[in-house]
C-alpha cells in the first residue's frame, strides 16, 4: 500500500522533470538575427611589428603562406586591409629576390 501511495507523486516528478528539460531546450536555442538587420563586425586589430614588415623578415612573410606557396586570404589570418596589402606586396618583392620560392612544386 505504501508504494501505491508513492507512485503518483514519482509520475508528478517525471512529468516536471521533462517539462524543465524542454524549457531548458528551447531557452538553449541560438537565437537567430532579424532579417534586414546589418550585423556590426568586430573591427580587426593587427600587431605593430606587422606594420613594419620588410620583405628582408623571410621568417614572419612565410607565416602568410600556404604549403603550396600561395598567400594566405584575410579571411584566414584575420589581420586587417592595410596589413594584408603590405603583407602581400613585401611578398611579392621577397618571391622576385629568390628569398621565397613563387610555389613549392
Amino acid at each position: 500500500m505504501g508504494e501505491a501511495e508513492t507512485s503518483p507523486n514519482i509520475t508528478e516528478k517525471t512529468q516536471n522533470q521533462e517539462e524543465d528539460k524542454i524549457q531548458e531546450t528551447s531557452q538553449e536555442a541560438p537565437q537567430e538575427p532579424q532579417k534586414g538587420v546589418a550585423i556590426k563586425k568586430k573591427r580587426r586589430t593587427c600587431p605593430e611589428k606587422l606594420l613594419n614588415v620588410t620583405y628582408k623578415d623571410v621568417e614572419i612573410l612565410s607565416q602568410f603562406l600556404t604549403m603550396t606557396g600561395k598567400i594566405r586570404s584575410p579571411k584566414i589570418t584575420r589581420i586587417c586591409k592595410k596589413v594584408q596589402k603590405k603583407i602581400t606586396r613585401e611578398i611579392k618583392i621577397a618571391r622576385i629576390m629568390a628569398l621565397l620560392p613563387f610555389t613549392d612544386r
